[in-house]
């Protein structure tokens, strides 16, 4: 187990190094720089929306996510 994350520490670490190079060698435009954050953003926003809608929307037998989730009053 231990080899197995030392190797995959040992590619993300390349992986990261590689964006760094490259845009050390290029840099971004602020206008660029501008738009691929708000692309990004928006990215995030869906993959972050996008589970809660479907847990919101998928029914079990407890009800939906949402209900189980609902702040409920802590009566004995």
């Amino acid at each position: 187990m231990t080899a197995l994350l030392t190797h995959f520490l040992q590619a993300e670490a390349r992986h990261h190094n590689t964006g760094i190079a490259l845009f050390t060698q290029q840099p971004i435009a602020p206008t660029s720089q501008a738009i691929i954050v708000e692309l990004l953003t928006r990215l995030l926003r869906m993959v972050q929306v996008g589970p809660q809608q479907l847990l919101g929307r998928s029914p079990t037998s407890k009800g939906t996510y949402r209900d189980r989730n609902t702040c409920k009053s802590s009566k004995s």
